[in-house]
């Protein structure tokens, strides 16, 4: 058995056999195992070419996911910077309402003291 380096597998080689008395045609021999090694040899070139179509496709499609869940992310990010301004407006509103109340009552208050101020005066 012979091990073959490009494919690791074990092959049987048939020794040919050669019939007493007649000519050998070596011309012959050598063509037929250089056809031999040609088609292997474009098997394997075939084999190569298929792997690394798969590898190619298998890459556009990497390529196409990433792309996506770039996109997907940047889209959830800017739905939630919106959420996060929309939430930073509210509580701006309702402080600066909170603060006009206080302002108004401070005025009802302070409009109050002097109207009994005046109303004391005027009594008097």
């Amino acid at each position: 058995y012979l091990l073959t380096e490009h494919t690791h597998t074990h092959r049987h080689i048939h020794t040919p056999k050669i019939p007493d008395g007649e000519k050998v045609d070596f011309d012959d021999i050598h063509r037929k195992r250089m056809e031999k090694d040609l088609t292997e040899l474009q098997t394997l070139i075939e084999a190569h070419f298929e792997k690394r179509k798969k590898e190619e496709e298998e890459l556009i499609n990497l390529t196409d996911r990433i792309e996506k869940r770039r996109s997907e992310r940047a889209e959830q990010m800017k739905i939630r910077a919106e959420r996060e301004r929309e939430r930073q407006n509210k509580m701006a509103v309702s402080s600066t309402l909170s603060l006009f109340k206080l302002m108004l009552h401070n005025c009802k208050t302070g409009v109050s003291e002097i109207l009994q101020v005046l109303a004391s005066l005027s009594h008097s």
